[in-house]
Protein backbone atom coordinates (compact mmCIF):
# COMPACT_ATOMS: atom_id res chain seq x y z
CA UNK A 1 0.00 0.00 0.00
CA UNK A 2 1.65 3.20 -1.46
CA UNK A 3 0.79 6.27 1.09
CA UNK A 4 1.88 10.03 0.38
CA UNK A 5 2.54 13.22 2.20
CA UNK A 6 3.57 16.85 1.25
CA UNK A 7 5.97 18.04 2.94
CA UNK A 8 7.58 21.60 2.95
CA UNK A 9 10.88 22.05 0.39
CA UNK A 10 13.57 22.44 2.03
CA UNK A 11 16.70 24.06 -0.12
CA UNK A 12 19.37 23.32 2.41
CA UNK A 13 18.53 18.79 2.06
CA UNK A 14 18.62 19.86 -1.86
CA UNK A 15 21.99 21.60 -1.11
CA UNK A 16 22.79 18.72 1.04
CA UNK A 17 22.04 15.97 -1.95
CA UNK A 18 24.19 18.16 -4.15
CA UNK A 19 27.50 18.64 -2.66
CA UNK A 20 27.30 15.28 -1.06
CA UNK A 21 26.54 12.82 -3.95
CA UNK A 22 29.64 11.11 -4.51
CA UNK A 23 28.20 9.68 -8.33
CA UNK A 24 28.79 5.97 -7.64
CA UNK A 25 24.95 4.90 -8.34
CA UNK A 26 21.23 6.31 -8.39
CA UNK A 27 21.14 5.40 -4.44
CA UNK A 28 24.10 6.30 -2.48
CA UNK A 29 23.97 5.06 2.09
CA UNK A 30 25.65 8.23 4.11
CA UNK A 31 25.60 8.33 7.50
CA UNK A 32 27.69 11.93 8.23
CA UNK A 33 27.14 14.03 11.01
CA UNK A 34 25.76 16.98 8.89
CA UNK A 35 23.15 19.15 10.31
CA UNK A 36 21.13 18.33 7.04
CA UNK A 37 21.33 14.52 6.92
CA UNK A 38 20.01 14.56 10.94
CA UNK A 39 17.26 16.77 10.07
CA UNK A 40 16.08 14.36 7.40
CA UNK A 41 16.44 11.29 9.20
CA UNK A 42 14.56 12.89 12.21
CA UNK A 43 11.46 13.81 10.04
CA UNK A 44 11.46 10.70 8.71
CA UNK A 45 11.86 8.86 11.89
CA UNK A 46 8.45 10.91 12.72
CA UNK A 47 6.72 10.10 9.31
CA UNK A 48 7.42 6.34 10.08
CA UNK A 49 5.88 6.70 13.37
CA UNK A 50 2.90 8.77 12.25
CA UNK A 51 2.35 6.07 9.51
CA UNK A 52 2.62 3.32 12.49
CA UNK A 53 5.84 1.91 11.71
CA UNK A 54 7.68 2.24 14.86
CA UNK A 55 11.66 2.11 13.61
CA UNK A 56 14.33 0.83 15.85
CA UNK A 57 17.22 2.07 13.19
CA UNK A 58 16.56 4.93 10.41
CA UNK A 59 19.08 4.53 7.42
CA UNK A 60 19.26 7.72 4.84
CA UNK A 61 20.70 7.80 1.41
CA UNK A 62 20.97 10.14 -1.49
CA UNK A 63 19.22 9.26 -4.62
CA UNK A 64 19.99 11.56 -8.04
CA UNK A 65 18.79 10.25 -11.29
CA UNK A 66 20.63 11.24 -13.79
CA UNK A 67 19.32 11.82 -17.33
CA UNK A 68 19.28 8.83 -19.92
CA UNK A 69 18.05 7.84 -23.30
CA UNK A 70 15.63 5.35 -24.15
CA UNK A 71 12.44 3.68 -22.93
CA UNK A 72 11.74 1.73 -20.05
CA UNK A 73 12.47 1.70 -16.79
CA UNK A 74 15.71 2.36 -15.23
CA UNK A 75 18.78 -0.17 -14.11
CA UNK A 76 17.76 -2.74 -11.91
CA UNK A 77 14.08 -2.06 -12.20
CA UNK A 78 11.80 -3.11 -11.17
CA UNK A 79 12.59 -4.59 -7.73
CA UNK A 80 11.36 -4.91 -4.41
CA UNK A 81 13.92 -4.05 -1.57
CA UNK A 82 15.36 -5.83 1.23
CA UNK A 83 14.31 -6.67 3.95
CA UNK A 84 10.87 -7.49 3.63
CA UNK A 85 9.55 -6.27 6.87
CA UNK A 86 10.98 -2.34 6.39
CA UNK A 87 9.29 0.41 5.28
CA UNK A 88 11.11 3.08 2.90
CA UNK A 89 10.57 6.59 1.94
CA UNK A 90 11.06 8.67 -0.86
CA UNK A 91 11.16 12.45 -0.59
CA UNK A 92 11.26 14.73 -4.22
CA UNK A 93 13.25 17.19 -4.33
CA UNK A 94 14.10 18.08 -7.86
CA UNK A 95 11.71 16.21 -9.98
CA UNK A 96 13.88 17.27 -13.32
CA UNK A 97 12.36 19.17 -16.37
CA UNK A 98 10.95 15.80 -17.42
CA UNK A 99 9.63 14.00 -14.35
CA UNK A 100 10.50 10.02 -14.32
CA UNK A 101 7.72 8.42 -13.10
CA UNK A 102 7.51 5.87 -10.44
CA UNK A 103 5.43 2.79 -11.17
CA UNK A 104 4.03 0.49 -8.80
CA UNK A 105 2.79 -3.10 -9.77
CA UNK A 106 0.31 -5.77 -8.30
CA UNK A 107 2.06 -9.22 -7.84
CA UNK A 108 4.12 -11.15 -5.14
CA UNK A 109 6.34 -13.37 -6.58
CA UNK A 110 7.38 -11.16 -10.00
CA UNK A 111 6.14 -7.74 -10.82
CA UNK A 112 2.58 -8.19 -12.18
CA UNK A 113 0.56 -4.77 -13.62
CA UNK A 114 1.12 -1.14 -12.97
CA UNK A 115 -1.79 -0.57 -10.60
CA UNK A 116 -0.59 2.97 -9.97
CA UNK A 117 1.81 5.66 -11.76
CA UNK A 118 3.66 8.22 -9.15
CA UNK A 119 4.90 11.26 -11.10
CA UNK A 120 7.72 13.03 -8.78
CA UNK A 121 6.42 16.82 -7.27
CA UNK A 122 8.79 18.83 -5.17
CA UNK A 123 8.25 17.81 -1.72
CA UNK A 124 6.22 14.75 -2.31
CA UNK A 125 6.85 11.90 -0.14
CA UNK A 126 6.04 8.44 -1.09
CA UNK A 127 5.64 5.58 1.58
CA UNK A 128 6.79 2.14 0.26
CA UNK A 129 6.83 -1.44 2.02
CA UNK A 130 9.35 -3.60 0.91
CA UNK A 131 7.33 -6.01 -0.73
CA UNK A 132 6.20 -3.27 -3.24
CA UNK A 133 7.53 -4.16 -6.98
CA UNK A 134 8.05 -0.86 -8.16
CA UNK A 135 10.01 0.74 -11.04
CA UNK A 136 11.33 4.44 -11.67
CA UNK A 137 11.29 4.57 -15.73
CA UNK A 138 14.68 6.26 -17.33
CA UNK A 139 14.89 9.73 -16.60
CA UNK A 140 14.62 11.43 -20.22
CA UNK A 141 15.07 15.04 -18.83
CA UNK A 142 18.13 17.41 -19.52
CA UNK A 143 18.59 17.58 -15.41
CA UNK A 144 18.72 15.34 -12.64
CA UNK A 145 15.79 13.80 -10.45
CA UNK A 146 16.76 14.45 -6.93
CA UNK A 147 15.32 12.67 -3.55
CA UNK A 148 16.31 11.73 -0.25
CA UNK A 149 15.38 8.01 1.08
CA UNK A 150 14.70 7.31 4.19
CA UNK A 151 14.48 3.24 5.98
CA UNK A 152 12.84 2.25 8.46
CA UNK A 153 13.93 -0.75 10.39
CA UNK A 154 12.25 -3.13 13.29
Amino acid sequence: MIIKERWPFRQEWLDYVERSWQGRGRVELVSDESKERLAFQEEARQAFIRQGFNPKFVKTYLSVQEPEEGEGYASQYPHIHYPLDALTLIHYMQPGDKPAPLDVFDGVEKPGNVVETIYPEKGLTVFMPHTTWHGARKNNGTTNRIQLIATALK
